[in-house]
């Protein structure tokens, strides 16, 4: 019989081995729409790894290339921790081509096959990408195949990823809300794809056609109606999400045939249409246009859920009204609602809109970028100017040659704006600096934000580059990476030209340049120093580089615009050095004894010194001793740590300093200090699901202990587990279910992480069999966690539970409407809530988890986690001996 802890003992174990850590080691974000954000400021502010010290020709290059089939010009998307079924859990990097191919590769692997691909051609017989040639414009914009041209968007919590196909077929592909007209061109098709990360299958409900129509009287309109043309509706602009419904965007190919701009808004779940509009519907006969393509980036995404595009070359015309159909938007910036029939609600075009048409100006040349910590937005495009207004107000047609009614217009210097800009802001009163790298033999400049002052940029460059763009229309296409707001820590990287008369056109050799971002005339590196081993290939046209976790991808172009290619990866070259590790992670120890970590070292290419173990900082009453602290990796030595019965319970920690010369490095280990009887103690179990897997240190649950035992897979069979001291006990488990899931909740650790992740079962019931307790006549206690990505239905889930000796028991919880975990843990019993409790007598049992019904389609039943504690244990919430005997 144990006696419940009044008391808990806690020590943190610090294994130091202070010097550069891996990419793999670093945290990092995922990367799951283009430019890294809704917002759309193309920066990545969590970057550790890459610095302005280490970003250098000696210690910074390729590392490894992914070849893939057809031209890249989406944004490669990164997600960490994805559970492939069969093949673990990795770090991933997704890329589409146009040649419709989707790929999924290990993000840390030299390894040249990938994970999961999908030729999505194959899923229609007799289909392939359309090829400029059959399109019928000129073959300079683009070369070869166009299939996946634009980057798709990943939505974490249900692990889908959207994409637009285009391709040429053998049969009619007709949408299935094809209005009054026939679907010009219908051999021609572009689908939405919605597709699980995890496999690359189709979710439910996809693939969907693309078409539609719109009332309008403009070039190619009949009878009143204009309709969209899948042969000649370019779709270049990058994909969004907001409030559930994904939103896509078209042009048209070099201005070509009666092209029109198109906004096509689809329900992320069914992908049913939920909105169609046209920018130019009426007009003209010979005048169409309004083409939305913004060099390839994304519409922007406000905290509301308001999208912002800006338009192309096209007419103006909004004497009807804002909302009639026969209004025309060309050269504007235009916001729709975050409501699901997604009004028209504002917009802003230039007074000098005639004079851009004239010139072919495109206001729509790049897109735009909502500027933090206030209410406006800025974009410029082929003018070569900025203008900034306010999302509330944005301000219709501007007024006078200054466009007097926005915040601020200014120019660029003339210079054509098509990749665009991005955005950081920096402490230490350097404040907020909008990078732009224009066309034609153009430098890079910064403009400062005035962000405290007068809420507008300077308009003249705060600062500049003495490198120079290509000739031609071809700039930078940028990304930013910094440690934060940290001066100092930030970089521009510039996917660019290379090299050609004019790169806008056909294909030339791209260079990856990376800038310092406080000091522009300071190249830090780029791919052409050394070209053997650095070159980046053909350059991707307004392709950005996604930089994450210590890494640069970056795609490319083939010679012929149809064959293989390949992505690069760029890194930190490696070094000799040493890796360490600990174990066990986190032991469960009774104040006044002692415990042992065996330390492990390793070499990395090539290291041969001799590694050394110092102990410093141990809590009060603690004494440490090594043995064997001096060897050569591969090898070995152990850490013993006493504890005294008075040591302090409050968190401590030891540090433990790993050198070899000039290299040292950390780990971390726990000391769990705990009156348990190690292997008697509590056992928690943590479903992942497609979520994050807990650290041995975390503690969560209604009773919170650590050492969760954490599993990644959808089944499994007789795993054994531990207690909450980390030691091995005599159970097993075993599970079957349906899939794995994933609710959008925080990812933090502790309870977050194990609410984030859960077995998920739908049609078929899931179960999970636990053998192999000790006998103890208080029996024990099972608290069930609860808690699905249920969006705006009410789910109810019934949970049973059998076993030698106990009774069958089941108890249902209700998983309310838009509710997710917030941090609260409140006990269902027939009710709402996101746990329930049930008692067993004996040392096995099985409990199922079973939908019972819900509000919409689809019903689920999750299985977030287990805890199964001795009869006699307290609980954290304050309850003991409820359960049925």
């Amino acid at each position: 019989m144990r006696v419940v802890p009044s008391l808990r003992f806690f020590a943190a174990v610090i294994l130091c081995i202070c010097g550069p850590m891996s990419a793999d080691a670093v945290a990092a974000n995922d990367v799951v729409t283009e430019r890294y954000d809704d917002a759309r400021l193309g920066a990545n502010l969590d970057e550790t790894t890459l610095t302005t010290a280490n970003v250098n020709p000696a210690r910074f290059g390729k590392l490894w290339s992914y070849p893939v089939s057809g031209s890249v010009y989406a944004q490669p998307l990164y997600v960490r921790n994805v559970a492939i079924p069969g093949k673990g859990t990795h770090n991933v990097v997704y890329i589409v081509t146009m040649n419709d191919w989707v790929y999924a590769f290990d993000a840390d692997s030299a390894t040249t096959t990938p994970l999961l691909s999908l030729d999505l051609t194959s899923e229609v017989p007799g289909s392939r990408p359309n090829t400029m040639t059959e399109i019928g414009v000129p073959t300079d914009n683009i070369i070869g195949n166009v299939g996946v041209e634009s980057t798709p968007h990943i939505d974490l919590a249900s692990n889908t990823m959207y994409l637009v196909a285009r391709t040429k077929e053998t049969a009619p592909c007709i949408p299935p809300f094809p209005g009054p007209n026939p679907t010009p061109n219908s051999l021609y098709c572009q689908r939405l794809h919605a597709l699980d990360i995890r496999t690359l299958q189709e979710m439910p409900n996809s693939p969907v056609i693309l078409g539609g129509s719109v009332p309008g009287s403009s070039a190619g309109s009949s009878g009143g109606t204009l309709t969209f043309d899948p042969k000649i509706a370019h779709q270049r602009a990058s994909l969004a999400y907001s409030n559930g419904r994904i939103f896509i965007a078209w042009a048209g190919h070099s201005d070509q045939f009666n092209y029109h701009g198109w906004v096509m808004v689809h329900d992320a779940t069914t992908l049913q249409q939920t909105k169609i509009w046209s920018s130019s519907p009426t007009g003209s006969t010979s005048f169409n246009g309004g083409g939305i393509w913004m060099s390839g980036r994304a519409p922007a995404v406000d905290a509301d859920g308001n999208v912002y595009y800006m338009v192309g070359n096209g007419p103006y015309d909004v004497s009807h009204g804002p909302s009639d159909p026969a209004s025309t938007f060309g050269e504007s910036f235009i916001k729709f609602g975050p409501t699901a029939d997604t009004p028209l609600l504002d917009w802003f075009t230039p007074n000098e809109v005639d004079d851009l048409n004239g010139s072919d100006s495109d206001l729509g040349g790049s897109g735009p970028l909502l500027i933090p910590g206030t209410d406006l937005v800025v974009g410029g495009g082929k003018s070569g100017k900025f203008f900034v207004t306010h999302t509330a107000d944005m301000g219709h047609l501007g007024v006078g040659t200054g466009n007097t009614n926005i915040v601020q217009a200014f120019s660029n210097g003339g210079q054509q704006i098509k990749g665009g800009t991005v955005y950081w802001n920096r402490d230490g009163g350097v404040g907020p600096w909008m990078y732009v790298w224009a066309d034609s033999h153009s430098t890079l400049k910064a403009y400062q934000f005035n962000i405290g002052g007068t809420g507008t940029f300077t308009t003249a460059p705060v600062q500049q580059s003495t490198l120079f763009s290509n000739n031609g229309s071809a700039g930078g296409v940028m990304t930013l990476s910094a440690n934060g707001s940290t001066p100092g820590s930030g970089i521009v990287w510039s996917s660019m030209a290379f090299s050609g008369s004019d790169p806008n056109s056909g294909i030339h050799p791209g260079v990856l340049r990376a800038l310092d971002a406080d000091h522009l005339t300071t190249e830090l590196w780029n791919s052409e120093i050394d070209h053997a081993a650095d070159a980046l290939g053909n350059w991707p046209k307004f392709s950005p580089p996604t930089v994450i976790n210590g890494r640069v991808y970056m795609g490319s172009f083939p010679g012929d615009g149809v064959g293989s290619t390949s992505i690069s990866t760029y890194g930190l070259r490696p070094t000799a050095d040493f890796e360490i590790d600990a174990a066990p992670p986190n032991p469960g120890i009774h104040p006044g004894d002692s415990v042992t970590y065996t330390i492990t070292a390793s070499s990395i290419d090539g290291f041969a010194g001799t590694v050394h173990l110092a102990v410093s900082a141990l809590p009060p009453g603690a004494t440490a001793t090594f043995t064997g602290n001096d060897f050569a990796p591969p090898g070995s030595g152990t850490l013993t740590v006493q504890t005294e019965a008075g040591t302090p319970i409050n968190p401590s920690s030891v540090v433990i300093t790993a050198t070899a010369g000039a290299l040292s490095h950390t780990r971390t280990v726990g000391l769990h200090g705990t009156d348990v009887v190690a292997g008697s103690g509590t056992i928690s179990i943590d479903f992942v699901g497609t979520g994050t897997p807990m650290d041995a240190t975390e503690t969560a649950g209604v009773l919170a202990v650590p050492n969760w035992n954490s599993l990644v897979a959808s089944n499994g069979s007789d795993v054994a587990l531990v207690d909450e001291t980390g030691t091995a006990t005599a159970a097993s488990i075993s599970w079957n279910a349906p899939g794995q899931w994933k609710p959008a909740i925080a990812d933090t650790a502790g309870d977050f992480h194990m609410m984030d992740g859960y077995l998920n079962a739908t049609g078929t019931p899931l179960s999970v069999t636990i053998a192999g307790l000790p006998v103890d006549p208080a029996g024990y206690y099972v608290t069930v966690y609860s808690d699905g990505d249920n969006r705006n239905e009410t789910l109810t889930t019934r949970y049973a539970i059998t076993g030698s000796g106990t009774r069958p028991a089941s108890i249902d919880a209700i998983d309310s409407a838009a509710t997710n975990f917030d941090g609260s843990f409140v006990r269902a019993d027939n009710s709402a809530g996101n746990y329930v409790v049930f008692f067993v007598s004996g040392n096995d049992f099985t409990l199922t988890a079973t939908p019972v019904d819900s509000s919409g389609s689809g019903a689920t039943a999750p299985l977030n986690a287990i805890q199964i504690a001795h009869g006699d244990r307290l609980f954290a919430d304050g309850f003991e001996g409820t359960g049925t005997r």
